[in-house]
Protein backbone atom coordinates (compact mmCIF):
# COMPACT_ATOMS: atom_id res chain seq x y z
CA UNK A 1 0.00 0.00 0.00
CA UNK A 2 1.53 3.57 -0.64
CA UNK A 3 1.51 5.74 2.81
CA UNK A 4 1.97 9.57 2.87
CA UNK A 5 2.53 11.15 6.27
CA UNK A 6 1.82 15.03 5.89
CA UNK A 7 3.26 15.76 9.47
CA UNK A 8 2.44 20.06 8.93
CA UNK A 9 5.44 19.20 9.08
CA UNK A 10 4.71 16.57 5.44
CA UNK A 11 6.28 13.69 4.05
CA UNK A 12 5.35 12.58 0.36
CA UNK A 13 6.30 10.72 -2.46
CA UNK A 14 7.74 7.84 -5.12
CA UNK A 15 10.32 8.89 -7.29
CA UNK A 16 12.21 7.26 -10.04
CA UNK A 17 15.20 9.39 -10.22
CA UNK A 18 17.98 8.66 -7.98
CA UNK A 19 18.27 9.47 -4.11
CA UNK A 20 18.88 13.24 -4.31
CA UNK A 21 18.66 16.04 -1.26
CA UNK A 22 17.66 19.46 -2.57
CA UNK A 23 16.13 22.39 -0.45
CA UNK A 24 15.90 26.18 -0.92
CA UNK A 25 17.58 27.60 1.84
CA UNK A 26 18.69 30.87 0.19
CA UNK A 27 16.80 33.23 2.71
CA UNK A 28 15.39 32.70 5.66
CA UNK A 29 11.37 31.28 5.89
CA UNK A 30 9.00 34.07 5.65
CA UNK A 31 7.02 35.05 8.28
CA UNK A 32 3.19 35.09 8.94
CA UNK A 33 1.58 37.98 9.71
CA UNK A 34 -2.41 38.11 10.29
CA UNK A 35 -5.44 40.24 11.14
CA UNK A 36 -8.28 38.64 12.79
CA UNK A 37 -11.72 39.24 12.70
CA UNK A 38 -11.51 41.71 16.02
CA UNK A 39 -9.35 43.76 14.13
CA UNK A 40 -5.97 42.30 16.24
CA UNK A 41 -2.74 41.75 14.43
CA UNK A 42 -0.49 38.85 15.70
CA UNK A 43 2.64 37.24 14.55
CA UNK A 44 1.84 34.23 13.32
CA UNK A 45 5.19 32.32 12.57
CA UNK A 46 8.59 33.55 12.11
CA UNK A 47 9.50 31.06 9.51
CA UNK A 48 7.53 27.80 7.75
CA UNK A 49 9.68 24.92 6.73
CA UNK A 50 8.01 22.01 4.55
CA UNK A 51 10.31 18.05 4.11
CA UNK A 52 8.76 16.38 0.84
CA UNK A 53 9.80 13.46 0.85
CA UNK A 54 9.22 11.21 -2.56
CA UNK A 55 9.96 7.68 -2.71
CA UNK A 56 9.31 5.48 -5.88
CA UNK A 57 12.03 3.84 -7.10
CA UNK A 58 11.86 0.63 -4.92
CA UNK A 59 14.96 -1.59 -5.10
CA UNK A 60 14.23 -4.39 -2.63
CA UNK A 61 10.66 -6.31 -3.96
CA UNK A 62 8.39 -3.32 -3.27
CA UNK A 63 6.43 -2.02 -6.36
CA UNK A 64 7.57 1.00 -8.01
CA UNK A 65 5.21 4.22 -7.60
CA UNK A 66 5.58 6.53 -10.23
CA UNK A 67 2.94 9.01 -9.20
CA UNK A 68 3.53 9.73 -5.96
CA UNK A 69 6.44 11.67 -7.72
CA UNK A 70 4.06 13.82 -9.27
CA UNK A 71 2.74 13.98 -5.89
CA UNK A 72 5.96 15.50 -4.69
CA UNK A 73 6.19 17.92 -7.08
CA UNK A 74 2.73 18.70 -6.35
CA UNK A 75 2.58 19.84 -2.91
CA UNK A 76 6.14 21.55 -2.92
CA UNK A 77 5.00 23.72 -5.25
CA UNK A 78 1.65 24.68 -2.87
CA UNK A 79 3.95 24.60 0.10
CA UNK A 80 6.20 27.29 -1.63
CA UNK A 81 3.63 29.26 -2.67
CA UNK A 82 1.56 28.91 1.13
CA UNK A 83 5.61 31.04 1.97
CA UNK A 84 7.19 27.58 3.47
CA UNK A 85 10.62 27.15 2.71
CA UNK A 86 10.80 23.43 0.78
CA UNK A 87 13.68 21.05 1.42
CA UNK A 88 13.15 17.94 -1.38
CA UNK A 89 14.39 14.66 -0.53
CA UNK A 90 14.01 12.05 -3.08
CA UNK A 91 14.59 8.06 -3.02
CA UNK A 92 16.36 7.74 0.41
CA UNK A 93 17.39 4.39 1.58
CA UNK A 94 16.92 4.42 5.06
CA UNK A 95 20.11 5.81 6.19
CA UNK A 96 19.47 8.96 4.51
CA UNK A 97 15.97 8.84 5.36
CA UNK A 98 16.91 9.02 8.93
CA UNK A 99 19.70 11.31 8.56
CA UNK A 100 17.31 13.68 6.97
CA UNK A 101 14.57 13.61 9.20
CA UNK A 102 16.81 14.49 12.15
CA UNK A 103 18.47 17.30 10.52
CA UNK A 104 15.21 18.53 8.98
CA UNK A 105 13.70 18.87 12.98
CA UNK A 106 17.25 20.09 14.13
CA UNK A 107 18.05 22.77 12.02
CA UNK A 108 13.84 23.78 11.90
CA UNK A 109 12.43 22.37 14.76
CA UNK A 110 14.07 23.94 17.65
CA UNK A 111 12.33 27.27 17.01
CA UNK A 112 9.36 28.06 18.99
CA UNK A 113 7.82 30.20 16.83
CA UNK A 114 8.46 28.09 13.19
CA UNK A 115 5.77 26.15 11.81
CA UNK A 116 6.43 22.62 10.31
CA UNK A 117 5.12 20.46 7.41
CA UNK A 118 6.60 16.69 6.56
CA UNK A 119 4.98 15.26 3.66
CA UNK A 120 6.09 11.50 2.83
CA UNK A 121 4.44 9.36 -0.66
CA UNK A 122 5.88 5.77 -0.95
CA UNK A 123 4.88 2.43 0.18
CA UNK A 124 3.33 2.06 3.85
CA UNK A 125 3.00 -1.02 5.88
CA UNK A 126 0.52 -2.65 9.34
CA UNK A 127 2.50 -5.04 11.15
CA UNK A 128 0.77 -6.62 13.99
CA UNK A 129 2.36 -6.88 17.45
CA UNK A 130 2.58 -9.27 19.88
CA UNK A 131 0.02 -7.33 22.33
CA UNK A 132 -1.86 -6.70 20.11
CA UNK A 133 -1.38 -3.71 18.84
CA UNK A 134 -1.15 -2.56 15.14
CA UNK A 135 1.65 -0.64 13.92
CA UNK A 136 2.33 1.23 11.10
CA UNK A 137 5.17 1.76 9.13
CA UNK A 138 6.61 4.36 6.38
CA UNK A 139 9.27 2.42 3.84
CA UNK A 140 12.83 3.57 2.42
CA UNK A 141 13.86 2.55 -0.62
CA UNK A 142 15.90 0.02 0.45
CA UNK A 143 13.53 -1.77 2.63
CA UNK A 144 12.76 -5.41 1.97
CA UNK A 145 9.43 -6.60 1.83
CA UNK A 146 8.44 -8.51 5.53
CA UNK A 147 7.63 -11.48 4.50
CA UNK A 148 10.68 -12.19 2.40
CA UNK A 149 12.95 -10.66 5.18
CA UNK A 150 11.63 -9.86 8.55
CA UNK A 151 15.05 -8.52 10.07
CA UNK A 152 15.82 -6.43 7.10
CA UNK A 153 12.22 -4.88 7.28
CA UNK A 154 12.74 -4.55 10.90
CA UNK A 155 16.08 -2.56 10.73
CA UNK A 156 15.20 -0.49 7.49
CA UNK A 157 11.55 0.70 7.81
CA UNK A 158 10.55 3.99 10.39
CA UNK A 159 7.59 2.74 12.51
CA UNK A 160 4.92 5.54 13.38
CA UNK A 161 6.76 4.63 16.72
CA UNK A 162 9.80 6.40 15.73
CA UNK A 163 7.40 9.11 13.74
CA UNK A 164 5.67 10.04 17.03
CA UNK A 165 9.37 10.31 19.17
CA UNK A 166 10.37 12.53 16.29
CA UNK A 167 7.30 14.37 16.87
CA UNK A 168 7.93 14.88 20.80
CA UNK A 169 10.80 16.00 20.08
CA UNK A 170 10.19 18.97 18.23
CA UNK A 171 9.83 22.40 20.16
CA UNK A 172 8.02 24.32 17.46
CA UNK A 173 4.52 25.25 18.34
CA UNK A 174 2.49 23.71 15.18
CA UNK A 175 3.37 20.58 13.03
CA UNK A 176 1.27 18.37 11.19
CA UNK A 177 1.91 15.16 9.41
CA UNK A 178 -0.36 13.92 6.85
CA UNK A 179 -0.04 10.19 5.42
CA UNK A 180 -1.55 9.74 1.55
CA UNK A 181 -1.70 6.27 2.08
CA UNK A 182 -3.51 3.26 4.34
CA UNK A 183 -2.33 2.03 6.83
CA UNK A 184 -3.53 0.96 10.72
CA UNK A 185 -1.89 1.63 13.91
CA UNK A 186 -2.93 5.29 15.74
CA UNK A 187 -0.18 7.45 17.42
CA UNK A 188 -2.90 10.20 17.19
CA UNK A 189 -6.15 10.42 18.96
CA UNK A 190 -9.24 10.09 16.25
CA UNK A 191 -11.52 13.05 16.45
CA UNK A 192 -15.07 13.62 15.80
CA UNK A 193 -16.56 14.81 12.71
CA UNK A 194 -18.37 17.37 15.03
CA UNK A 195 -17.14 20.74 13.95
CA UNK A 196 -17.13 24.21 15.29
CA UNK A 197 -16.09 26.72 13.67
CA UNK A 198 -12.54 28.10 15.35
CA UNK A 199 -11.66 30.97 17.07
CA UNK A 200 -8.11 31.39 15.31
CA UNK A 201 -6.99 33.40 18.52
CA UNK A 202 -7.19 30.50 20.72
CA UNK A 203 -6.10 27.67 18.50
CA UNK A 204 -2.80 29.77 17.61
CA UNK A 205 -1.65 30.08 20.94
CA UNK A 206 -0.98 26.47 22.02
CA UNK A 207 1.26 23.43 20.94
CA UNK A 208 -0.32 20.52 18.63
CA UNK A 209 1.39 17.99 16.62
CA UNK A 210 -1.37 17.11 13.75
CA UNK A 211 -1.82 14.14 11.71
CA UNK A 212 -3.94 13.17 9.11
CA UNK A 213 -3.81 9.63 7.13
CA UNK A 214 -5.34 8.90 3.71
CA UNK A 215 -7.01 5.70 4.22
CA UNK A 216 -6.90 2.72 6.99
CA UNK A 217 -5.71 -1.07 6.81
CA UNK A 218 -7.28 -3.12 3.93
CA UNK A 219 -7.87 0.00 2.39
CA UNK A 220 -5.64 1.28 -1.30
CA UNK A 221 -4.87 4.19 -2.29
CA UNK A 222 -4.58 5.09 -5.60
CA UNK A 223 -1.48 6.05 -7.89
CA UNK A 224 -3.71 8.61 -8.82
CA UNK A 225 -3.90 10.19 -5.70
CA UNK A 226 -7.77 11.40 -4.73
CA UNK A 227 -6.24 12.89 -1.57
CA UNK A 228 -3.48 14.83 -2.94
CA UNK A 229 -6.23 16.02 -5.12
CA UNK A 230 -8.53 17.31 -2.41
CA UNK A 231 -5.25 18.20 -0.54
CA UNK A 232 -4.82 20.92 -3.32
CA UNK A 233 -8.13 22.08 -3.91
CA UNK A 234 -8.42 22.56 -0.32
CA UNK A 235 -5.94 25.53 -0.77
CA UNK A 236 -6.37 26.62 -4.00
CA UNK A 237 -10.23 26.56 -4.11
CA UNK A 238 -10.11 27.59 -0.95
CA UNK A 239 -12.84 25.00 0.12
CA UNK A 240 -10.93 23.65 3.23
CA UNK A 241 -11.70 26.95 4.81
CA UNK A 242 -15.50 25.71 6.53
CA UNK A 243 -16.43 28.31 8.17
CA UNK A 244 -15.04 30.97 5.38
CA UNK A 245 -12.78 32.94 7.83
CA UNK A 246 -9.85 32.81 5.57
CA UNK A 247 -7.99 30.77 7.50
CA UNK A 248 -7.37 26.66 6.70
CA UNK A 249 -6.47 25.05 10.91
CA UNK A 250 -5.27 21.39 10.60
CA UNK A 251 -8.95 20.45 12.02
CA UNK A 252 -10.84 22.08 8.96
CA UNK A 253 -8.74 20.26 6.47
CA UNK A 254 -9.25 16.94 8.43
CA UNK A 255 -12.47 17.01 8.18
CA UNK A 256 -13.18 18.46 4.35
CA UNK A 257 -10.85 15.76 3.54
CA UNK A 258 -12.46 13.05 5.28
CA UNK A 259 -15.50 14.08 3.59
CA UNK A 260 -14.88 14.93 0.39
CA UNK A 261 -12.06 11.70 -0.46
CA UNK A 262 -14.63 9.03 1.13
CA UNK A 263 -17.60 10.37 -1.21
CA UNK A 264 -15.58 10.60 -4.07
CA UNK A 265 -13.92 6.79 -3.33
CA UNK A 266 -17.92 5.86 -2.39
CA UNK A 267 -16.06 5.17 1.28
CA UNK A 268 -13.00 2.63 -0.97
CA UNK A 269 -10.56 5.37 0.88
CA UNK A 270 -11.69 6.39 4.58
CA UNK A 271 -9.19 9.29 5.72
CA UNK A 272 -8.56 9.84 9.46
CA UNK A 273 -7.67 12.54 11.29
CA UNK A 274 -6.29 14.34 15.04
CA UNK A 275 -4.17 15.29 17.06
CA UNK A 276 -0.91 13.48 19.35
CA UNK A 277 -2.21 11.52 22.88
CA UNK A 278 -0.47 13.74 24.68
CA UNK A 279 -2.24 16.84 26.73
CA UNK A 280 0.11 19.32 26.18
CA UNK A 281 0.57 18.90 22.42
CA UNK A 282 -3.28 18.79 21.47
CA UNK A 283 -4.39 22.11 22.68
CA UNK A 284 -3.34 24.14 19.82
CA UNK A 285 -3.96 23.58 16.00
CA UNK A 286 -1.80 24.70 12.96
CA UNK A 287 -2.95 27.84 10.85
CA UNK A 288 -2.66 28.53 6.92
CA UNK A 289 -3.94 31.68 6.37
CA UNK A 290 -5.35 31.96 2.28
CA UNK A 291 -4.51 34.82 0.41
CA UNK A 292 -7.14 37.86 0.03
CA UNK A 293 -8.17 38.27 -3.60
CA UNK A 294 -5.77 38.19 -6.35
CA UNK A 295 -2.65 39.10 -3.50
CA UNK A 296 -0.44 36.08 -2.75
CA UNK A 297 0.50 37.74 0.51
CA UNK A 298 -0.28 35.79 3.39
CA UNK A 299 -2.17 38.42 5.22
CA UNK A 300 -6.28 38.32 5.51
CA UNK A 301 -8.31 41.43 6.18
CA UNK A 302 -11.19 41.17 8.66
CA UNK A 303 -14.20 40.39 6.48
CA UNK A 304 -17.12 43.18 6.92
CA UNK A 305 -20.04 42.63 8.42
CA UNK A 306 -22.24 42.68 5.57
CA UNK A 307 -20.10 39.20 4.78
CA UNK A 308 -23.07 36.13 4.95
CA UNK A 309 -22.97 33.93 7.87
CA UNK A 310 -20.19 31.42 8.06
CA UNK A 311 -20.73 27.61 6.00
CA UNK A 312 -19.92 24.36 6.58
CA UNK A 313 -19.83 21.46 4.37
CA UNK A 314 -22.71 19.19 5.28
CA UNK A 315 -21.78 16.50 3.92
CA UNK A 316 -17.85 16.53 5.10
CA UNK A 317 -19.76 16.88 8.49
CA UNK A 318 -21.80 14.05 8.17
CA UNK A 319 -19.11 11.70 6.36
CA UNK A 320 -16.54 12.75 8.98
CA UNK A 321 -19.46 12.04 12.02
CA UNK A 322 -20.16 8.56 10.55
CA UNK A 323 -16.30 7.47 9.86
CA UNK A 324 -15.70 8.30 13.83
CA UNK A 325 -18.32 6.19 14.62
CA UNK A 326 -17.79 3.27 12.07
CA UNK A 327 -13.69 3.12 14.24
CA UNK A 328 -15.59 3.21 17.46
CA UNK A 329 -16.64 0.58 19.69
CA UNK A 330 -19.05 2.46 21.20
CA UNK A 331 -22.91 2.01 20.93
CA UNK A 332 -23.41 5.31 21.92
CA UNK A 333 -21.30 6.99 18.83
CA UNK A 334 -23.54 4.87 16.50
CA UNK A 335 -26.61 6.45 18.10
CA UNK A 336 -25.26 10.00 18.23
CA UNK A 337 -25.03 9.76 14.15
CA UNK A 338 -28.56 8.68 14.48
CA UNK A 339 -29.98 11.46 16.97
CA UNK A 340 -28.07 14.39 14.35
CA UNK A 341 -28.52 12.74 11.10
CA UNK A 342 -31.83 10.41 11.15
CA UNK A 343 -32.34 10.08 7.44
CA UNK A 344 -28.40 10.14 6.56
CA UNK A 345 -26.69 8.55 4.60
CA UNK A 346 -25.49 5.70 6.59
CA UNK A 347 -28.62 5.35 9.06
CA UNK A 348 -29.41 2.28 7.82
CA UNK A 349 -26.45 0.54 8.57
CA UNK A 350 -26.17 2.55 12.02
CA UNK A 351 -29.19 1.04 12.66
CA UNK A 352 -28.83 -2.68 12.09
CA UNK A 353 -25.08 -2.25 13.76
CA UNK A 354 -27.16 -1.03 16.79
CA UNK A 355 -29.47 -3.85 16.66
CA UNK A 356 -26.81 -6.58 16.22
CA UNK A 357 -25.01 -4.96 19.07
CA UNK A 358 -27.71 -5.24 21.64
CA UNK A 359 -28.30 -8.76 20.46
CA UNK A 360 -24.84 -9.81 21.10
CA UNK A 361 -24.84 -7.88 24.32
CA UNK A 362 -28.18 -9.94 25.04
CA UNK A 363 -26.15 -13.28 24.04
CA UNK A 364 -23.21 -12.80 26.13
CA UNK A 365 -25.33 -12.54 29.32
CA UNK A 366 -26.08 -16.03 28.95
CA UNK A 367 -23.63 -18.33 30.41
CA UNK A 368 -23.20 -20.58 27.80
CA UNK A 369 -22.60 -17.82 25.38
CA UNK A 370 -20.46 -15.46 27.43
CA UNK A 371 -16.85 -16.86 25.93
CA UNK A 372 -18.80 -16.72 22.31
CA UNK A 373 -17.09 -14.64 19.56
CA UNK A 374 -13.37 -13.87 18.34
CA UNK A 375 -10.67 -13.65 21.34
CA UNK A 376 -7.03 -11.99 20.31
CA UNK A 377 -3.92 -12.26 22.12
CA UNK A 378 -0.43 -14.10 22.56
CA UNK A 379 0.87 -17.54 23.58
CA UNK A 380 4.49 -17.57 25.22
CA UNK A 381 6.99 -20.08 26.70
CA UNK A 382 10.52 -18.65 27.23
CA UNK A 383 11.66 -16.67 24.38
CA UNK A 384 9.11 -18.24 21.76
CA UNK A 385 5.99 -17.13 21.28
CA UNK A 386 2.89 -16.75 18.77
CA UNK A 387 0.14 -14.30 17.81
CA UNK A 388 -3.48 -15.45 17.94
CA UNK A 389 -6.70 -15.30 17.42
CA UNK A 390 -9.35 -17.60 18.58
CA UNK A 391 -13.35 -17.85 17.80
CA UNK A 392 -15.03 -19.70 19.90
CA UNK A 393 -18.81 -21.32 19.09
CA UNK A 394 -20.63 -22.80 21.85
CA UNK A 395 -22.89 -25.35 21.10
CA UNK A 396 -25.65 -27.60 23.34
CA UNK A 397 -24.79 -28.90 26.74
CA UNK A 398 -21.73 -26.33 27.36
CA UNK A 399 -20.04 -27.53 24.21
CA UNK A 400 -16.72 -25.83 23.01
CA UNK A 401 -16.19 -25.46 19.11
CA UNK A 402 -14.10 -23.50 16.94
CA UNK A 403 -10.22 -22.36 15.94
CA UNK A 404 -7.28 -20.76 16.60
CA UNK A 405 -5.49 -18.74 14.25
CA UNK A 406 -1.64 -18.60 14.67
CA UNK A 407 1.19 -16.70 13.86
CA UNK A 408 4.90 -17.23 14.59
CA UNK A 409 6.52 -13.85 15.84
CA UNK A 410 9.29 -14.97 17.99
CA UNK A 411 11.51 -18.10 18.50
CA UNK A 412 15.07 -19.05 19.87
CA UNK A 413 15.34 -22.68 17.74
CA UNK A 414 17.22 -22.12 14.79
CA UNK A 415 14.87 -24.20 12.44
CA UNK A 416 12.20 -22.37 12.83
CA UNK A 417 13.48 -18.54 12.45
CA UNK A 418 12.46 -18.69 8.62
CA UNK A 419 9.38 -19.59 9.63
CA UNK A 420 8.75 -16.32 11.58
CA UNK A 421 5.27 -14.73 10.30
CA UNK A 422 4.15 -18.02 8.68
CA UNK A 423 0.38 -18.83 10.26
CA UNK A 424 -1.15 -22.01 11.20
CA UNK A 425 -4.65 -22.77 11.87
CA UNK A 426 -5.69 -25.07 14.89
CA UNK A 427 -9.46 -26.67 14.70
CA UNK A 428 -10.24 -27.11 18.70
CA UNK A 429 -13.68 -28.71 20.90
CA UNK A 430 -13.60 -28.79 24.74
CA UNK A 431 -16.37 -28.28 27.32
CA UNK A 432 -17.13 -25.13 29.25
CA UNK A 433 -18.00 -25.15 32.85
CA UNK A 434 -19.85 -22.18 33.39
CA UNK A 435 -20.10 -22.58 37.53
CA UNK A 436 -15.95 -21.82 37.52
CA UNK A 437 -15.84 -20.28 34.38
CA UNK A 438 -13.58 -22.46 32.75
CA UNK A 439 -12.88 -23.99 29.21
CA UNK A 440 -11.35 -27.19 28.77
CA UNK A 441 -10.23 -27.77 24.97
CA UNK A 442 -8.02 -29.61 23.08
CA UNK A 443 -6.89 -29.01 19.24
CA UNK A 444 -8.12 -32.17 16.81
CA UNK A 445 -7.18 -30.66 13.53
CA UNK A 446 -4.79 -28.52 12.03
CA UNK A 447 -4.38 -26.54 8.64
CA UNK A 448 -0.67 -26.07 9.11
CA UNK A 449 1.01 -26.15 5.48
CA UNK A 450 4.67 -24.57 6.77
CA UNK A 451 4.44 -27.36 10.03
CA UNK A 452 4.53 -24.52 12.30
CA UNK A 453 2.74 -25.84 15.14
CA UNK A 454 1.07 -28.69 17.26
CA UNK A 455 -1.87 -29.52 18.76
CA UNK A 456 -2.54 -28.60 22.18
CA UNK A 457 -4.60 -29.11 25.30
CA UNK A 458 -5.73 -26.01 26.81
CA UNK A 459 -7.11 -25.07 30.45
CA UNK A 460 -8.43 -20.99 30.83
CA UNK A 461 -10.30 -19.41 32.81
CA UNK A 462 -12.89 -16.18 31.70
CA UNK A 463 -12.78 -13.42 34.04
CA UNK A 464 -15.79 -12.07 35.99
CA UNK A 465 -16.83 -9.25 33.51
CA UNK A 466 -16.09 -11.21 30.53
CA UNK A 467 -13.51 -9.15 28.83
CA UNK A 468 -10.05 -11.73 29.03
CA UNK A 469 -9.08 -15.34 28.96
CA UNK A 470 -6.22 -16.84 29.93
CA UNK A 471 -4.44 -19.80 31.05
CA UNK A 472 -2.11 -22.60 30.45
CA UNK A 473 -1.56 -24.80 27.38
CA UNK A 474 -0.27 -28.31 27.20
CA UNK A 475 2.03 -29.89 24.74
CA UNK A 476 3.09 -33.56 24.95
CA UNK A 477 2.19 -33.35 28.77
CA UNK A 478 3.95 -29.79 30.33
CA UNK A 479 1.05 -27.63 31.45
CA UNK A 480 3.46 -24.88 31.52
CA UNK A 481 3.23 -22.10 28.65
CA UNK A 482 0.72 -19.41 29.08
CA UNK A 483 -2.10 -17.40 26.56
CA UNK A 484 -3.53 -14.47 27.61
CA UNK A 485 -6.67 -13.76 25.18
CA UNK A 486 -8.82 -10.42 25.26
CA UNK A 487 -12.45 -9.92 23.54
CA UNK A 488 -12.46 -8.30 20.34
CA UNK A 489 -15.47 -6.31 19.76
CA UNK A 490 -17.86 -5.84 17.16
CA UNK A 491 -16.68 -8.71 15.26
CA UNK A 492 -19.33 -11.82 14.81
CA UNK A 493 -17.82 -15.54 14.93
CA UNK A 494 -16.79 -16.28 11.53
CA UNK A 495 -14.25 -18.86 9.73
Amino acid sequence: MRMKLMLAVLLTGCLLAPPLLSSVKSQRGQGVRIKTGNGQEIDLYDESHALVIGVGNYTNGWRKLPGAVKDAEVIGALLRKQGFQVTDLLNPGAQQLNESLAAFISDHGLRERNRLVIYFAGHGHTEELADGRELGYIIPADAPLPARDPNGFSRRAISMDEIEAKARRIISKHAMFVFDSCFSGSIFEVRSGSFAPPEIESKIAQPVRMFISAGTKNQTVPDDSVFRRYFVRAFEERAGDLNRDGFITGEELGVYLAGRVATDSRDAQTPRYGKIRDAKLNLGDIVFVLPGGASSAPRVVAAPETTPAPRVDPVALELALWQSADRSDDIADYEEYLRQYPQGRFAGMARNRVAKFRKDTALSNRPESSFQGVWKGTWRDGRDFFDCEVTFEPGPDNNIKGFIRWTLRQTSHRQFISKIGLSATEYIRGTYDPSQRLLIFEGYKEDDPHNVIDLDQYRLSLSEDGSEIQGKTSARGMWRPEIRLSRMKFRPAKQ
